[in-house]
């Protein structure tokens, strides 16, 4: 009996020290999601208004769509320039397959490769979103369209929009080009997808994944696995299977250098890859800082998200910072310049620019458990999601503030930002279940504030409702700064989550 007792307790003893028990807690304990929250607005920036200013929809395709839009992974902008004189307006593109379940080469299963993949669009400022099938043009009868990560690239002096598509083929991954056209605004978007060129290369090996365009000669690319499910025989799916799930660092990022620009006399090809980043478990979504100088990876299984300086000749890749977050990160985004968060105006120079928007997923084993085809709840819970704001942290120097009426024409000065272990506790006091109570240890010069959380299950309407499985948080700012939006795919969810809020503050 004793002895028992001591075996017990040191089992006990090498969880606690080893972290096993902390990973069991995070991979296999759910978090306590509401059914839906969104905050778009930080509290320090004033109440949402209520009376209709705060909405949330299913986007759903446009009526007499021949396909139903469903089963989206990743999300992007496309800016175009306004009527009036009003600066830009974006448009937002999605990549989706409603035969995922049938096709799909990072969770399987791989047995029917036919039914293609489609690019939406939509208008988030309309009043009543709806989306559109973007028509291909050109677009090789042959060959197999499962899209994932996507990006638009302006080329040339005139602007000119082009799509990146990552393309899981049955036989290759590719990346194919379209430059994009906008045929109408209203009464919903319609749009066109010109195919120009597939860059293929023996280094996309199954896995790409997404794409950060540097230049329009070249971009980054993740690879999500070493080890794909393409592979021939048993061995390759036991082999994918022990690299997620044990989380082993074989993944990477790619440097994609181009023969000639996008949209030039020569139509371009892979001229030089090389790996800029290794080591990297699951690495996932990938975007770049406005300045270009910070590259964002995430790593799904780790739950974290890897920030790289990049060198600014030769885009060589050199870790600097990792950033936890509560979920599997799935792709990245980056939020407009508009979109401020409060004390993250003043950046020093080991910062970027950029507000970056992770989305991904908090419970991992149920969303495995939908892409082997079991729509019951598993454990009692749904596959849930989250999406969260990344901004750094304020610079050295406190902001110029009217913290009081001035006396005397004297302008005060905030007082500097409290330490990061109080920070931590405040920046997301908002939300449902704020991100520092799912998150080990610190991000001491970056902050999370939570967008959306959601525990996937149905409620009674579209603000009830919850939506599960997010892949990609795209969001935007009207024109006037007064209306924030964000935009929300889902693995295997029929529709896309919208969210709009406007802040009333000042009227």
């Amino acid at each position: 009996m004793l002895l028992n007792h001591l075996l017990q307790a040191g089992l006990a003893f090498f969880i606690y020290r080893s972290g096993l028990g902390i990973w069991i807690y995070d991979h296999v304990v759910p978090p306590d999601l509401p059914t839906s929250y969104s905050s778009l607005f930080s509290q320090n920036q004033g109440h949402v208004g209520h009376q209709g200013a705060s909405k949330q929809l299913l986007i759903q395709e446009e009526a007499g769509a021949a396909l139903p839009l469903k089963f989206c992974e990743d999300a992007t902008e496309w800016d175009i320039q306004r009527s009036q004189g009003q600066g830009k307006k974006t448009l937002v593109l999605l990549s989706c397959d409603p035969g995922r379940k049938e096709w799909n080469t990072v969770m399987g299963p791989l047995t029917d490769p036919n039914p293609r993949g489609v690019l939406w669009v939509m208008d988030p400022e309309a009043e009543t979103p709806v989306a559109s099938v973007v028509k291909m043009e050109g677009f090789p009868s042959k060959s197999d369209f499962h899209p994932l990560g996507i990006e638009v690239l302006r080329v040339g002096s005139d602007q000119r929009p082009v799509v990146y598509v990552v393309n899981h083929q049955r036989n290759e991954s590719t990346v194919e080009l379209f430059e994009l056209n906008l045929v109408q605004l209203s009464p919903s978007v319609e749009a066109t997808a010109t195919y120009l060129t597939t860059l293929s290369d023996p280094s996309f090996t199954g896995a790409p994944n997404s794409i950060a365009i540097v230049s329009p000669v070249a971009f980054f690319l993740s690879h999500d696995h070493r080890h794909t499910r393409r592979g021939a025989g048993p061995l390759a799916k036991l082999l994918n299977f022990v690299e997620t799930i044990g989380a082993l660092p074989l993944s990477r990022v790619d440097l994609v250098e181009l023969s000639s620009a996008v949209l030039s006399s020569t139509k371009p090809r892979v001229n030089h890859v090389r790996t800029v980043a290794s080591r990297i478990s699951f690495a996932n979504g990938v975007a770049l800082s406005r300045d270009k100088r910070t590259l964002a990876v995430a790593s799904s299984t780790r739950k974290e998200v890897r920030l790289f300086n990049v060198d600014g000749i030769n885009h060589a890749l050199s870790l600097k910072e990792r950033i936890k977050l509560p979920f599997h990160v799935d792709n990245l985004s980056l939020a407009p310049e508009e979109w401020i968060e409060p004390n993250s105006t003043s950046l020093d120079a080991h910062h970027p620019t950029s507000t970056f928007v992770a989305a991904g997923h908090p419970n991992f084993f149920s969303l495995a458990a939908v892409a082997r085809g079991k729509e019951t709840e598993f454990f009692g819970t749904m596959p849930s999601s989250w999406v969260v704001s990344i901004s750094p942290r304020s610079g050295p120097a406190p902001a110029k503030v009217q913290t009081e009426p001035p006396s005397q024409g004297q302008l005060h000065f905030a007082p500097p930002p409290p330490p990061a272990k109080e920070l931590r506790t405040d920046e997301d006091r908002g939300a449902a279940l704020p991100t520092y109570k799912r998150v080990r240890g610190e991000n001491k010069t970056w902050k999370l504030r939570t967008l959306f959380q959601s525990n996937g299950k149905q409620g009674g309407n579209d603000s009830e409702n919850g939506f599960g499985m997010s892949t990609t948080g795209v969001v935007g700012v009207s024109w006037d700064g007064r209306t924030r939006w964000l935009v929300v795919p889902g693995l295997y969810e029929t529709g896309v989550k919208f969210i709009r809020e406007t802040n009333y503050i000042g009227d």
